[in-house]
């Protein structure tokens, strides 16, 4: 992330840069690299996506990255991954939201970027 923001020149803080979606979901890929934690996406043929999905004793979760987010809700595409996978955890990351909700039978957890 530090060579590419040399490149492009840019060491505006978080508040101010317009890639903060794509830096965020960087530094969360690089977590689970680091924890070797094997991570995949999910993409519907309509384009709907969840950012990571991630196998954990045998259950999958989906983990979804968020740069601003200012209410503790699910987006259509996590959705349609609950309905199609059923997983029992979902996990959103984002800029300082902390909150546990169920939707759909499973259990959400928002939680900051760095508490990955």
């Amino acid at each position: 992330t530090g060579l590419r923001n040399h490149v492009i020149d840019n060491f505006q803080g978080m508040e101010n840069r317009l890639d903060k979606g794509f830096l965020y979901e960087n530094y969360v890929f690089v977590q689970l690299l680091k924890h070797d934690i094997p991570a995949s996406f999910w993409r519907t043929k309509a384009k709907a996506e969840v950012d990571f999905v991630i196998e954990i004793s045998d259950r999958i979760m989906p983990i979804e990255v968020k740069s601003g987010i200012s209410r503790p809700l699910i987006g259509k595409a996590m959705y349609s991954f609950i309905e199609a996978y059923k997983p029992g955890f979902i996990l959103v990351l984002n800029s300082d939201i902390i909150k546990h909700t169920q939707e759909r039978g499973a259990e959400v957890y928002f939680l900051p970027h760095w508490a990955i």
